[in-house]
């Protein structure tokens, strides 16, 4: 005994369109979920920003307020002694020098880092320098 299945051509295509029309459906679905995922990667990443941006807010205000409570720190120590205290930034260094003025005679009592730290530390760099020279 054999049978035979007969599908129509109606019943064919209701059935191809039925599989069209979920296949479309699921797509979507994929597509609003993509799309959310991408509004909440975007609200995360703007979330971040803002923080990053409070917090560089946040620490140049902490640096300035510390500069500014270390200048009135020198210029009260200043006042009360013989000698002048200055701070000064060596950008070749990339560092602070403190110098110790006698106010009465101008002389330089004591620099820190001393002359020959400083000629040292400009060697050093360039001989690191010439080792790892990354331009060619």
């Amino acid at each position: 005994m054999s049978s035979t299945v007969t599908i129509s051509k109606e019943n064919f295509s209701l059935k191809s369109i039925e599989t069209a029309n979920k296949s479309v459906a699921f797509e979507q679905k994929a597509i609003s979920d993509t799309q959310k995922v991408q509004q909440q990667n975007i609200s995360e990443s703007q979330k971040i920003l803002s923080l990053e941006q409070s917090e560089n807010q946040t620490s140049e205000q902490d640096i300035s307020q510390a500069r500014e409570q270390l200048t009135d720190w020198v210029e009260r120590m200043n006042r009360l002694s013989n000698e002048n205290v200055k701070f000064n930034y060596n950008e070749d260094m990339k560092g602070i020098i403190v110098t110790v003025i006698n106010k009465q005679t101008n002389e330089v009592i004591r620099q820190i880092p001393g002359e020959d730290a400083m000629k040292l530390s400009a060697i050093w760099k360039e001989a690191i320098g010439n080792i790892f020279d990354t331009k060619g």
